[in-house]
C-alpha cells in the first residue's frame, strides 16, 4: 500500500496519508482543511480549503495602581476579567470532530468506527438496564446450577436412606421429576432473560 507525504500548509507539519485518498478533502489536527494531492510532486501546491477558527480562553487583564486621593496610599491594581467571545459554529464543529488514527479524516467524538476506512474508535458500551440483565442472567444460571447440585446431593442421600425396592423406585422417580422441573425453570429463565440481554446489547 502506498502513502502520500506532505506539509499541513497551516501547521507545516508532515502529513503523511494513504494514496487512496488523493484528491479528497482532510482535516489536520491544527484544524486546517485541505486537499490530499494526487502525488508527491504535488505537494508544494497543496491546496488551503479552511482553516478553523482556534477557540480562544478568556483572557485577563491588570489595571495600573490608583492613588487614593483622599489617603494618598496606592490601592493594588485588580484584575479585570475580560469575557470571551463566543464560540462561533465553525469552532463548535472542530470541538465535536477527532482525526482518525488510520486515515486522518476529521469524524465526530461519537462514532464508533470510522465512515472511511472502517477503524475502531471506541467500542460500544451497554446502558444501565443492559447491564442490569446481563448480571441477572449471570447469576441466574449460577444459582440454578447450585440447586441442581444440592438437588442431586438431596435425592441421592434420601435413595440411600431407603428400606426396600418400593421406596427406592419411589425415590428415583421423584428425583427425576425434581431435576425435571429444575431443567426446565433453567431452560425457561434462560430463554427469557437471554432475550432481555440480547435486545439492550450495544449497538454500532
Amino acid at each position: 500500500m502506498s502513502y502520500i507525504s506532505f506539509a499541513c500548509p497551516g501547521c507545516k507539519k508532515k502529513v503523511k496519508l494513504k494514496s487512496e485518498l488523493a484528491g479528497k478533502k482532510v482535516t489536520c489536527q491544527c484544524g486546517q482543511k485541505i486537499i490530499v494531492p494526487d502525488s508527491p510532486a504535488e505537494s508544494s501546491s497543496v491546496h488551503q480549503v479552511e482553516r478553523l477558527p482556534i477557540v480562544t480562553q478568556p483572557q485577563t487583564k491588570t489595571k495600573a495602581p490608583a492613588t487614593n486621593p483622599e489617603t494618598g496610599r496606592t490601592v493594588d491594581a485588580v484584575p479585570a476579567v475580560v469575557p470571551a467571545r463566543p464560540l462561533s459554529d465553525a469552532a463548535v464543529v472542530n470541538r465535536n470532530l477527532k482525526p482518525c488514527q488510520a486515515c486522518g479524516i476529521s469524524v465526530s467524538r461519537q462514532a464508533l468506527r470510522c465512515p472511511q476506512c472502517g477503524h475502531i474508535l471506541r467500542r460500544a458500551r451497554r446502558g444501565l438496564f443492559g447491564q442490569i440483565f446481563k448480571w441477572v442472567f449471570i447469576l441466574f444460571n449460577i444459582l440454578m446450577v447450585f440447586f441442581m447440585y444440592r438437588g442431586c446431593q438431596a435425592a441421592n442421600e434420601v435413595i440411600v436412606r431407603t428400606q426396600s425396592e418400593a421406596q427406592t423406585a419411589g425415590a428415583v422417580v421423584g428425583a427425576g421429576i425434581g431435576v425435571g422441573v429444575l431443567i426446565f425453570v433453567w431452560v425457561a429463565g434462560d430463554i427469557i432473560l437471554g432475550l432481555f440481554v440480547l435486545f439492550t446489547r450495544p449497538r454500532e
